[in-house]
């Protein structure tokens, strides 16, 4: 991320402020000096993947950190993760698009090829109030791997646009890789 994403976003003379709702771990440190957080939560680790609790978190960690985001504050936000490696050429090359909830890709989930990505989101201002209402709107599906993958087939749904061309499981994205410890 301060290697591709932020790089990206401050040489093109960006102000960038940080929140997130993330887990505790050994890195809290590390992330708060690095980061510097307007705002912030850590919460326990308590996910289950045998009753399905872990979905209803990461449902959980999402709301949070929209409802952290001043209305009219920034021109442009972007939720992700902190355990991404970004591909600086592939991320330079993305097209973001005013007024949409730009995505990576779309995201292979078994046999459908039709999903979204939802390890990236990119949107502006105009797109906050109705896609942080639309996130409100959602029960949050238990053990359902694929919810936010199918997101955009819901009513109300902010209108989708995606970044690069191609349908890719997680595991294969151009875009970003997962960064295990």
């Amino acid at each position: 991320y301060n290697d591709t994403l932020l790089k990206i976003l401050t040489e093109n003379k960006n102000t960038i402020h940080h929140y997130f709702s993330t887990y505790h771990s050994e890195i809290e440190k590390e992330l708060l000096a690095d980061f510097h957080p307007v705002n912030y939560k850590f919460t326990d680790y308590t996910c289950s993947s045998e009753n399905g609790s872990w979905a209803l978190d990461r449902h959980s960690r999402l709301k949070e950190t929209l409802n952290m985001f001043s209305e009219g504050c920034h021109d442009y936000y972007i939720l992700t993760r902190f355990d991404l490696y970004f591909s600086y050429d592939h991320l330079s090359r993305c097209e973001v698009k005013e007024s949409r909830l730009n995505v990576t890709s779309k995201h292979t989930h078994g046999n459908d090829t039709e999903c979204i990505c939802d390890i990236l989101y990119i949107f502006d201002k105009s797109v906050l109030r109705p896609f942080r209402s639309f996130v409100e709107t959602l029960r949050p599906k238990k053990g359902d791997i694929s919810y936010y993958h199918k997101m955009h087939r819901l009513d109300n749904c902010p209108e989708i646009s995606y970044m690069i061309d191609g349908s890719y499981y997680s595991h294969n994205c151009p875009v970003w890789k997962v960064k295990r410890r």
